[in-house]
């Protein structure tokens, strides 16, 4: 959901909108389930799939540049 507010002079608040349909995974061993893009314009969520042969893992790789410049030094 999202709303416009409106902090002063008295705190105002808009009408709530939906931003997203659908089902989404909410299951999470750390409590958090989506993250938001640096730049603030996209959402990372999980959907649950309906192909029942779909992967069942999801590997994701952190500071992935920094390793690869350890590896393979500028020239």
């Amino acid at each position: 959901m999202s709303v416009a507010c409106e902090p002063s002079p008295t705190f105002d608040s808009g009408t709530p909108k939906e931003l997203f349909k659908g089902v989404f995974d909410l299951r999470s061993n750390s409590g958090v389930t989506y993250d938001i893009d640096p730049k603030g314009a996209r959402f990372l969520m999980i959907r649950p799939t309906e192909d029942t042969n779909a992967a069942t893992q999801m590997k994701i790789v952190l500071n992935w540049f920094e390793e690869l410049k350890r590896a393979e030094p500028p020239l």
